[in-house]
């Protein structure tokens, strides 16, 4: 996405006697001011993104196939930063392109490939998001590591489909001007088609697969409301029930039903709707093949989450090896009741973090988009205007260009501030760089 301010000094000439050293309407202190703000926005798009890539790679808790289409996002991100915003910045305060008409095509072309293929990522990222929560028992099977390789090369190949036409001839011609230019195609077919692959589509598919995540998650509330009530109605008499078992059974029978015991908790205590990560764990469903923790469609269960039949099962093995004969009934009562309420907490903590990290992840989803939409939809909107009429101040032009590429900067930030494992892996990356220094 190429700036047009070059425009202005189409008909300025240059004379090895002229005073001017500075484009036209930058006074030093402006100059001094843009160039210092865009190198801050060039070095926290580069450091910021780079560090998303490598914790991706070193971290084993964000090593998911998730996580590769951020990493995706990253990697357009930082290129953007470190090759294409540098030229623009140089462009912008010179007023005139320095660097031949060559590198103005592949520059144009990389421009557009790294920004479309940003966009698409994000897209890709609402959409993942979206068969997690609505597929949520059969698509962490389907998202293989080759499926996720696919969609991520389907990002970059539709972004080279967008970005090659101008190479291949479809653009106007330059003006004869005295300064040098490089300058956004102004062929209206392929600003329209180029925004609409670029933008527009990208952002409506995102705005309805976020309200459909939305209206999921609200169903899904609704019915643990609803779950809830049932629970509360029933949970004495399923105490009582499970405790009379316990307790009319002699010592051999009591120490089967506490082995056994999860499975029948779990079928007698657990909704559908809760009990949805236990599911995932017995299936294998969500062990990634880099060791990743167990995850659901919201990211990732923390480490310290216990398999509850390998608790059941040391806690079979323990019973067998001590003994039941030196425990007297009251004892053998009160030890069962301790593991069904030693059980029951585990579900519980389990399906609290399960929903909390699905909260947060599509909250973090939403300001993503929301950024992403604040920062390119003005950008976007204006190229097509200009298409269609010379009527868009320049300073208004320039302030919507750079916000785009500020979009860049955003992704990194709000992972950093939502997400705690990205956080974790930040930390400790500065804390290796600052122990070799």
């Amino acid at each position: 996405m190429m700036n047009l301010t070059g425009s202005n000094y189409s008909n300025t000439t240059i004379s090895s006697g002229s005073e001017r050293v500075l484009p036209p309407g930058y006074s030093t202190v402006h100059l001094t001011l843009t160039v210092t703000i865009v190198t801050i926005i060039i070095l926290i798009i580069v450091g910021g993104n780079l560090l998303v890539v490598v914790a991706i790679y070193t971290d084993k808790n964000l090593k998911s196939k998730q996580n590769w289409l951020i990493a995706s996002l990253a990697v357009a991100d930082c290129l953007l930063g470190l090759i294409i915003m540098p030229f623009s910045l140089t462009n912008e305060v010179m007023g005139y392109w320095y660097f031949g008409s060559v590198w103005c095509d592949l520059w144009k072309a990389i421009d557009v490939l790294l920004c479309t293929a940003s966009i698409l990522s994000i897209c890709l990222i609402s959409l993942d998001r979206y068969w997690c929560i609505t597929k949520a028992l059969t698509y962490p099977r389907q998202r293989t590591a080759t499926r996720a390789a696919l969609m991520i090369a389907a990002v970059w190949i539709l972004s080279l489909i967008v970005c090659v036409p101008p190479l291949i001839g479809w653009k106007n011609p330059l003006p004869v001007n005295d300064y040098p230019l490089c300058l956004l195609s102004s062929e209206l077919g392929y600003i329209i088609s180029s925004c609409m692959g670029s933008f527009y589509i990208p952002g409506v598919i995102m705005v309805i697969v976020y309200y459909k995540i939305y209206k999921a998650a609200t169903e899904r509330a609704r019915k643990q409301r609803g779950n809830n009530n049932k629970k509360a109605k029933k949970k004495d008499k399923t105490d009582k029930e499970l405790y009379g078992l316990l307790k009319n059974t002699d010592t051999k029978e009591k120490q089967e039903t506490v082995t056994n015991m999860p499975t029948k908790v779990n079928s007698m205590t657990l909704t559908d709707d809760e009990s949805t990560w236990p599911m995932y764990q017995k299936q294998g469903v969500n062990r990634e093949d880099s060791g990743q923790e167990p995850e659901t469609g919201n990211g990732t269960i923390d480490e310290q989450d216990i398999d509850l039949d390998e608790a059941n099962e040391k806690e079979s093995t323990k019973s067998d090896t001590t003994g039941t004969t030196n425990l007297t009934p009251n004892q053998e009562e009160i030890k069962h009741a301790e593991v069904y309420d030693a059980v029951k907490d585990l579900e519980r903590h389990k399906r609290k973090l399960a929903k909390a990290r699905e909260r947060r992840a599509t909250i973090v989803l939403g300001i993503v988009m929301a950024a992403f939409i604040v920062c390119w939809a003005p950008f976007f909107t204006l190229y097509i205007i200009t298409a269609l009429c010379n009527c868009i101040p320049d300073i208004v032009f320039d302030v919507c260009f750079w916000a785009g590429y500020c979009n860049s900067a955003l992704n990194p930030i709000i992972y950093t501030v939502f997400n705690r494992d990205f956080r974790h892996a930040f930390k400790r990356i500065l804390c290796i760089g600052q122990a070799h220094r």
